[in-house]
């Protein structure tokens, strides 16, 4: 009987344990993309990354800032953000929101001959918006293994080498729940002995 019962559960486990390992070696094979500093870039276009939070501009980088600029409005926020980027991407979303704990959407351009994509990443009032333009190094190869690990079925988390997790996905926290564990401060599985 006890054998029957633990069996679930060791499978359960091996399977999440080898998908963060696949993860994780496929996060540290990305070459890290660097944010806009406001100089010239020669090698690949500049990348514009916004951050909202309650339909409201909280942060943005140069790029970003730039693109702002160009609008003629007293306040730059969801809406002004929506008129300027629906004409290019006209599946942009005109309310901010995420369907699950965290959603997160590629855009392409309306344009076929444009391979320019938005990258919207939304959680609670949180929005992070990304617009990579037509020639931007590995940002379809970076969404998709972001979307995948967020969409996974499997639990993936991300820890420091404190053990502290730092990221993890909402399948960790559904069997953080189910175990009745609080996915947030508890440790569900022990990878100390784990090193890449």
């Amino acid at each position: 009987m006890f054998i029957s019962s633990i069996l679930p559960i060791s499978m359960l486990l091996f399977a999440c344990l080898s998908t963060a390992v696949v993860v994780r070696r496929s996060i540290q094979s990305i070459p890290s993309t660097p944010i806009a500093t406001g100089k010239p870039q020669t090698s690949s276009p500049p990348v514009a990354r916004f951050l909202f939070r309650a339909r409201v501009l909280v942060d943005a980088n140069s790029e970003a800032l730039r693109m702002c600029s160009e609008i003629p409005t007293s306040r730059f926020d969801w809406e002004a953000l929506h008129k300027v980027l629906s004409t290019k991407f006209p599946d942009f979303p005109g309310t901010k929101g995420a369907a699950q704990d965290r959603d997160l959407t590629v855009l392409k351009s309306g344009n076929p001959d444009d391979a320019s994509t938005i990258t919207l990443d939304q959680w609670n009032d949180v929005a992070r918006i990304t617009i990579a333009p037509d020639g931007a190094p590995d940002s379809a190869r970076r969404t998709a293994i972001l979307q995948a690990m967020f969409q996974s079925p499997n639990p993936i988390w991300k820890v420091t080498s404190e053990e502290t997790v730092t990221w993890r996905n909402s399948a960790y926290k559904s069997l953080g729940a189910t175990l009745g564990f609080c996915a947030d401060t508890q440790h569900l599985f022990d990878t100390s002995g784990l090193k890449p």
